[in-house]
């Protein structure tokens, strides 16, 4: 498991330009996230990748600071799944983003 904190520039919503993004995306039947649908919970989602077994659980923190936690359904294939998102951030969201911290947790 891995776990992600994603701190924005002041003022940015991170959460929400995400959402917005996959949104556009997803109408373009592009992107390899996907929100997984289901019963919604308060300030907590689970996005899923087309091509690897996993998922990514999203919380949001005080500020716009984001908590992504990732599990591969598969052992020891967390990294293909934050490679992937961290490449996403880098690509559509670099300008709104302070830092990102990751944690190995065993």
């Amino acid at each position: 498991m891995i776990t992600m904190t994603i701190h924005p520039r002041s003022g940015e919503n991170i959460y929400k330009l995400l959402i917005n993004r996959e949104l556009e995306l997803r109408r373009k039947n592009k992107g390899a996230f996907v929100r997984r649908s289901g019963k919604a919970r308060r300030r907590r989602d689970i996005w899923v990748h087309k091509k690897h077994s996993g998922q990514i659980l999203f919380a949001h923190g005080v500020g716009g600071t984001l908590s992504a936690t990732i599990h591969s359904r598969k052992e020891n294939d967390d990294w293909q799944i934050l490679s992937a998102f961290i490449g996403f951030l880098r690509r559509d969201f670099s300008g709104q983003i302070l830092n990102i911290s990751v944690t190995f947790v065993e």
